[in-house]
């Protein structure tokens, strides 16, 4: 138990802020809680964060355009709505969630 992670040893260890750690959570970061408190695993922490990095790639490297870009980013953004049982809505609709949970 001595490798348990707080959500300030997780916000450092990130280098982001707590709240931030508290909206990872409802996105889905592994984490249990102990009484009220939410304690964390580096190696769940870091599994997850591997698994949601965006993959940025340089147009030049792979011929992508901005229209590439978008359609991959719609189809990750769709997948996560499904996962969540958001399926049904429309591209404005989760446009403007993304835009309420910056």
């Amino acid at each position: 138990m001595d490798n348990l992670l707080t959500v300030s040893d997780v916000a450092a260890l990130l280098r982001v802020t707590r709240s931030t750690i508290y909206r990872y959570k409802k996105l889905g970061i592994p984490h249990f809680k102990i009484g009220k408190s939410l304690r964390f695993t580096k190696e769940q922490v870091m599994d997850w964060v591997k698994s949601h990095q965006v993959k940025r790639v340089a147009p030049s490297s792979k011929g992508w355009t901005l229209k590439d870009e978008r359609e991959e980013f719609y189809s990750w953004a769709e997948n996560l709505a499904k996962k969540k049982g958001f399926e049904n809505l429309t591209e404005e609709e989760v446009v403007e969630l993304i835009h309420q949970n910056r």
